[in-house]
């Protein structure tokens, strides 16, 4: 991520007491932050199987646990049994819907780039009750895609529902330079809210499709000195 301070953002916005799984070790950071600043009482799984982690370090190894299973139990007992309420993702391309490619770039089976892959991430996207997105802000990671790997919104309006998907899809995408959410009817990504000193110019020059911008978008306030002290020491208290 060019800009850890979308982690900041992004635990603003985590409700209080819920269960939330994220598809990589970094995106525990905004749930851990959530936890220390503002009480918020998040129990964080991990995809291996490492519940409500006991210490700061967002990490697995070396890391003590409210409970230790296996990602046969996340995927089973939680995700499926509908237990998870948010899950955090990452996306290499996400489209105008939300939904994400983690795998190739190019043709699959001629591939220009072969990315790291899904691994369960299409199963938090399709079975948490909503998901919270963090990509980079291009014309290379917003675009159509070379590959579905995890579902969004599909096609909008209730397209995704009549695939018979469960969750409700991505509530919010987290950028370096912006959040966005979806048009409740339309489910197509929109502009949420600008982060300080980004201007709306550059949020269209970084999209490869065309969305809505509100005319006076809100912005959002910066990172107070105390979340940067604190996002600080949990990024080094990594190992």
């Amino acid at each position: 991520m060019n800009n850890k301070d979308l982690l900041i953002y992004a635990s603003r916005f985590l409700p209080k007491n819920a269960i939330i799984v994220a598809d990589s070790p970094i995106l525990t950071i905004p749930i851990l932050l959530a936890n220390k600043l503002n009480k918020k009482n998040i129990k964080a799984v991990y995809p291996s199987g490492t519940i409500n982690p006991l210490t700061e370090k967002y990490l697995t190894n070396n890391n003590p646990a409210q409970k230790e299973t296996d990602t046969k139990h996340v995927l089973a007992d939680l995700l499926q049994a509908g237990y998870i309420d948010i899950g955090l993702i990452t996306g290499d391309q996400v489209d105008k819907y939300g939904n994400i490619n983690k795998t190739v770039i190019g043709p699959y089976k001629s591939p220009i780039k072969r990315l790291s892959g899904g691994g369960i991430t299409s199963d938090i996207a399709s079975l948490s009750k909503e998901t919270y997105i963090f990509a980079t802000l291009n014309k290379e990671t917003f675009t159509s895609l070379d590959y579905l790997t995890a579902p969004g919104h599909l096609k909008g309006h209730t397209t995704r529902q009549e695939a018979g998907i469960l969750g409700n899809g991505p509530k919010y995408i987290f950028t370096d330079k912006c959040i966005f959410n979806f048009h409740p009817k339309t489910k197509k990504l929109q502009l949420a809210y600008l982060y300080e000193n980004t201007t709306k110019k550059e949020i269209k020059q970084n999209l490869s499709f065309h969305i809505h911008i509100p005319s006076t978008p809100e912005t959002i306030f910066p990172p107070t000195k105390q979340e940067k002290t604190t996002l600080t020491n949990l990024l080094q208290q990594k190992k």
